[in-house]
């Protein structure tokens, strides 16, 4: 089903455009929230259920002009697993994994104060490949350097620099466009 269907759904008949939305990008968010949060399959679930009650109320706001909601789900279930992993960590003073938080932390709150996803989306979707392709898989997929290298057959050193420059250049980006507003 097209995602502007879906959407409609979500607006006209939630419950049938809620099954439509789980059904089209389930297994993607629970692929997302499980980077997150792998050793907690419940806490993954909730996180999954908790993505989609976001997109439902906030389905006025989703614009599908490139023709996709499919980068809200992931930042959605990237956003609402990172909130229960640090609540988790927060509670019962687990052993984290900071490498996965530590180099986008900084990152991740400038993105999260931006507008809309439309504007990340199109700064990324402006990346050259492999860069975009690196970048969506470590800040968005949460997968790691080893992951990524592995799967594009570069050398960690190589995805490490891309990554650094990538950052330069979005840090670069989002002070300009902060500046204009």
């Amino acid at each position: 089903m097209e995602d502007e269907k879906i959407l409609q759904l979500l607006r006209t008949a939630p419950e049938t455009g809620l099954w439509e939305l789980t059904r089209k990008y389930g297994a993607l968010a629970k692929a997302v929230a499980g980077r997150i949060l792998p050793s907690h399959p419940e806490d993954v679930e909730e996180c999954v259920a908790d993505t989609f009650i976001r997109i439902w109320k906030n389905c006025d706001d989703v614009r599908t002009k490139d023709g996709s909601i499919k980068g809200y789900v992931i930042c959605a279930a990237r956003s609402i697993a990172i909130d229960r992993y640090r609540k988790l960590r927060r509670e019962y003073n687990l052993v984290a994994a900071d490498e996965l938080l530590a180099d986008s932390e900084d990152f991740t709150e400038t993105v999260e104060s931006l507008q809309g996803v439309a504007d990340i989306r199109a700064m990324v979707e402006g990346m050259g490949h492999p860069d975009r392709e690196i970048f969506l898989r470590r800040y968005f997929l949460c997968q790691s350097i080893k992951e990524i290298s592995h799967f594009l057959n570069m050398g960690e050193k190589a995805v490490e620099s891309r990554l650094f420059r990538g950052r330069q250049k979005l840090k670069t980006q989002l002070e300009g466009k902060e500046a204009l507003v």
